[in-house]
């Protein structure tokens, strides 16, 4: 019963902790708001919608229960990863790890611990989600009767063992030192997309077929060739039909209650990768850590102490440290901020490993030969994708370093230092994008030049107004590869901010895309002022 009472304890305190954050009221916010939008009144236009041959359900429990919780299984997981993926860190960050490093918790139950504290934290979602579809039937107003199962299953089977596998494998990234930071994030990513894939092909796809059944029984134009589409569907002439809920067979509830197995297994594991906030193991992979426990069981530690005895101690001399000279005030204005931008640009790419420049330079060099289509539809994508970790730091290095007290109380540091770093990142883009620039000016496509020009303003600027704004990097890598999703694997053109497809230039996307870009500018000053003078 002890192991018990720990194990509630630790689970509970991290998820009150978590949710008076307001991050998470954010979230549910903007669950809410989506949900509301994703169900549009009968008299609106609806702009995701299921593609029934032009035929729609009506607006009872079970088609608000299948149309939501599929949303979510199809999109949330993406987020939630990311809204989870801060638990061991925020431990290791506040120095609550050491305490609990110095308690009979073991690395087992701490990751069960912390990963019900995820799993919390969705099924909390979860509960406001449902309540939300619950009052949005009687706002729709076309079926009053509530079906409670037809409405709670589809959360229960699709989204609910899903959820745990995300909040087991947020942890099991935050374990893994080389996927605890942006270069995991990305990885995720690839996850992401056999994580919705292999729940599509196990769960969801079966619900459809059920939905397209029931469509099939009134209208034989019913046939299920596609699932979500995106555009925009008036819904008012639409004929309707009645779908009464899905038929949850066994094999459907098993193959999701091995999701939840599976979950469980992969947090009991994430224990092996755990070192228990101990600074001597961090950043050690595991068979470097076997290789220590071995040689710690051969050479016993009196050896060891004798050795250490017997050594001399080596004189201690003071490092040499080079200063950077003070520029005297008589310095000009254009060679001050050509220094800025170099320091800042070295900054920027500190660390950076060699591998990752030669793979930019592939990507420039093959935007200059290739067909001017690939080049447009593919090069372009890959060129405004690549460097996202180096955009996602533009706004948050000050703080993630802690030295925001010092750079903040610099002369200028709204005006030199923040432009600085915008340039930055305005300089990555143009030259990940400069071989589609090229291109497209040669042929003489001004319009379309301009308009990956645009895209490149808009990333940096993107980036610094989510970096300012929430502190973190995970928020713009979250939110930017899923807009770059949406707009060159779902081809929503709608949100095709770097202007790759024709059809955006021509509807004049590009022309938002910089009011939006300006307006990003502004809140980016706003949130650095409230960063300076809070």
């Amino acid at each position: 019963m002890a192991t018990f009472h720990r194990l509630y304890h630790l689970a509970r305190a991290d998820f009150l902790e978590r949710t008076r954050r307001h991050s998470f009221l954010v979230t549910l916010f903007v669950i809410v708001v989506v949900t509301y939008l994703y169900l549009p009144a009968v008299n609106d236009i609806a702009w995701i919608y299921l593609n029934l041959g032009n035929a729609r359900p009506i607006y009872n429990s079970a088609w608000i229960g299948i149309a939501v919780a599929a949303l979510m299984a199809e999109f949330f997981p993406l987020f939630g990863f990311y809204l989870v993926k801060n638990t061991l860190e925020r431990d290791r960050h506040t120095g609550v790890g050491e305490i609990i490093a110095t308690t009979p918790i073991s690395r087992p139950l701490y990751t069960i611990g912390k990963w019900l504290s995820n799993l919390a934290v969705f099924i909390a979602i979860i509960l406001v989600t449902l309540f939300t579809s619950l009052v949005l039937q009687f706002v729709r107003a076309e079926d009053f009767s509530i079906d409670p199962w037809a409405l709670v299953a589809p959360f229960l089977f699709l989204i609910l063992p899903m959820l745990a596998f995300i909040a087991a494998l947020a942890l099991l990234f935050e374990t893994v030192s080389w996927l605890r930071g942006g270069f995991g994030n990305l990885v995720y990513y690839v996850v992401y997309a056999f994580v919705v894939l292999i729940g599509n092909l196990q769960g969801i796809m079966g619900v459809w077929r059920s939905v397209y059944e029931a469509c099939a029984v009134t209208f034989a134009q019913c046939k299920p060739d596609r699932q979500i589409d995106l555009g925009a569907l008036p819904l008012a002439n639409l004929p309707t039909f009645r779908f009464d809920g899905v038929n949850w067979t066994a094999e459907i509830v098993l193959w999701r209650f091995a999701w939840l197995v599976l979950s469980f297994l992969v947090a009991w594991c994430t224990a092996f990768f755990f070192h228990r906030f101990d600074p001597s193991r961090i950043g050690k992979t595991p068979f470097v850590r076997l290789k220590q426990m071995i040689l710690e069981f051969i050479f016993e530690p009196r050896l060891i102490a004798e050795n250490v005895n017997d050594a001399k101690p080596a004189p201690i001399t003071a490092p040499r440290v080079m200063l950077t000279p003070l520029m005297r005030r008589d310095t000009p204005t254009r060679l001050l901020c050509l220094r800025m931008f170099i320091a800042e640009l070295r900054l920027t790419f500190k660390g950076t490993h060699w591998l990752l420049y030669l793979i930019a330079l592939g990507i420039i060099v093959t935007s200059f030969f290739t067909s001017l289509e690939i080049t447009r539809l593919v090069m372009l994508p890959l060129a405004m994708v690549f460097p996202v970790l180096v955009w996602s730091s533009l706004g948050v290095r000050e703080v993630q370093y802690h030295t925001d007290p010092i750079v903040f109380a610099l002369p200028h540091a709204l005006r030199g230092q923040l432009l600085t770093r915008w340039l930055v990142g305005l300089f990555v883009a143009l030259v990940m994008a400069s071989g589609v620039i090229a291109r497209l000016a040669f042929v003489g496509d001004v319009v379309s030049c301009a308009a990956v020009i645009v895209g490149a303003l808009f990333v940096p600027s993107f980036a610094i107004a989510l970096g300012c704004w929430s502190e973190t990097s995970k928020l713009f890598q979250s939110i930017y590869l899923f807009v770059w999703y949406l707009a060159t694997v779902q081809s929503v053109i709608y949100i095709d901010f770097m202007g790759h497809f024709p059809q955006t230039v021509m509807l004049g996307i590009p022309w938002l895309v910089a009011i939006v870009t300006i307006g990003l500018l502004v809140a980016a000053v706003f949130s650095r002022q409230r960063q300076i003078y809070r």
